[in-house]
């Protein structure tokens, strides 16, 4: 999958782990830290949009584990679960980050190459229907969250659409 596509699924969990909080600095951190979540595990590719972003980190990632193994796996999720609750960050932010981890590594069981779920298990999961990264399907995927993060954000939320009309 393409980083729009898991930056948008991210942004739909952040938003429906948002969605009581209205317009607040809560809601923004959970919002950020979803999308955040959803776009980490691609830091062990290179050319990946947060690869680019942190180029010295994600070369090293890359070259210890590989692309989709190590970050695409229920270890990482474990061990990031784990470090976030050790710094005593907030529960609903943990979770808002966990989730959309889940959200990318699932999204990329849905591609050709599969990803390493049981790392450092060297077995490839993935779906015996494959969405080609860049394709139509990919494409229509973006679409279908962007439309669910209309549907989380202005149904959800009536009083932001008055505010937005003015």
């Amino acid at each position: 999958m393409t980083g729009k596509t898991h930056a948008s699924c991210g942004l739909l969990i952040g938003m429906y782990l948002a969605k009581d909080y209205g317009i607040s600095f809560e809601s923004l951190v959970i919002i950020s830290s979803a999308v955040a979540g959803s776009l980490i595990p691609d830091i062990c590719h290179t050319k990946s949009y947060i690869g680019r972003r942190i180029p010295i980190l994600s070369k090293v990632i890359s070259l210890l584990f590989g692309h989709r193994s190590f970050t695409h796996s229920l270890l990482f999720m474990f061990l990031s679960y784990y470090l976030l609750n050790m710094l005593e960050v907030q529960s609903l932010y943990i979770e808002s980050f966990i989730f959309s981890i889940a959200s990318h590594i699932v999204l990329d069981i849905f591609t050709s190459s599969g990803v390493h779920l049981f790392y450092p298990i060297k077995v490839k999961v993935r779906s015996p229907i494959s969405i080609r990264t860049g394709g139509m399907i990919d494409s229509l995927l973006f679409f279908v969250f962007l439309g669910s993060i209309y549907f989380v954000f202005f149904k959800t939320n009536p009083y932001i659409v008055i505010i937005i009309d003015l």
